[in-house]
């Protein structure tokens, strides 16, 4: 499992018109509720994904302390999250390895 694949997922609720949750995303991928939370966590942090709902610019791009992330709406991919799978198209179409 890669970045990728999670954010490949994100992407494919957003062309149904449907908000990931994070209990959904370990189902389609076969995840652990544990690992799916920290795969969310990792991208909403690089700014890949956020949640529909509306944050708290200190806390937009994180959790809040003790927050419960499976309990948040769901999430979107950004502008830089489908800037990011459109390059990793193009890298692989190019035949060269996106993690050599």
């Amino acid at each position: 499992m890669n970045y990728l694949a999670v954010l490949k997922t994100f992407r494919q609720g957003d062309r149904e018109l449907r908000p990931l949750r994070v209990g959904e995303l370990a189902e389609q991928l076969g995840l652990e509720p544990r690992a799916a939370v920290i795969w969310t966590v990792k991208l909403w942090r690089s700014m890949l994904i956020q949640p529909v709902s509306w944050r708290p610019p200190g806390i937009m791009w994180r959790p809040a302390p003790h927050e419960d992330i499976t309990r948040i709406e769901g999430f979107k991919v950004t502008k830089r999250g489908r800037e990011r799978l459109k390059w990793a198209r193009r890298r692989a179409g190019s035949g060269t390895e996106l993690f050599g």
